[in-house]
């Protein structure tokens, strides 16, 4: 059975030379397909690891230089209170153009729930923070002179930094915030 059976064509003549350019043209643009396929598949893959370090903008680390000699002072953790879920986002808007904000009683515990408490002497204050792996890890905040110091400490194989926010309980203003991750293996 020849070509012009097979396709119900009366006569084929197409030139060898046109074949090839054809398949030729097919082999680029298969190349230019597998391209564009990667490079979203890589597109995706950034997209990926930048949530995984979308705290890195918000740390700050001490100079230090300059708390060497500094005594610190532990600030409780029943002050510490980490903002839930559900509000984050709200406190990360309030958040965008300081690091540090006052609160009202009502909005400290809008923000962190009713199990919220505030000691006699003491102001509330929205502040920044950044994790790492959350299931391992815990905050610590230091008074350093003047200035406070927002640590989290957990354990993993990998650096990744997360945004979230906290209220905390303070007796003085801070002059400056340090934000830090320490991730140990």
């Amino acid at each position: 059975m020849g070509d012009r059976d097979r396709y119900g064509m009366d006569d084929v003549n197409i030139p060898q030379k046109t074949i090839k350019k054809e398949m030729l043209e097919l082999k680029t643009v298969k190349k230019g397909l597998i391209f564009i396929l990667l490079f979203i598949l890589l597109l995706l893959g950034a997209c990926k690891g930048s949530k995984r370090q979308e705290g890195a903008e918000w740390l700050r680390e001490p100079d230090i230089e300059d708390i060497q000699n500094v005594q610190y002072t532990d600030i409780p953790p029943t002050d510490i209170y980490e903002v839930t879920a559900s509000k984050v986002n709200i406190a990360f808007s309030a958040l965008q153009e300081t690091t540090i904000s006052k609160l009202e009683p009502e909005s400290a515990i809008w923000y962190t729930g009713h199990y919220y408490t505030r000691p006699p002497g003491k102001q509330a204050y929205l502040v920044r923070a950044v994790y790492g792996h959350a299931g391992t890890g815990a905050f610590s905040l230091k008074r350093l002179d003047d200035d406070l110091l927002i640590l989290h400490e957990s354990l993993g194989h990998s650096t990744i930094y997360q945004k979230t926010a906290l209220v905390v309980n303070l007796d003085y203003e801070p002059d400056q915030i340090f934000i830090r991750v320490g991730i140990d293996e």
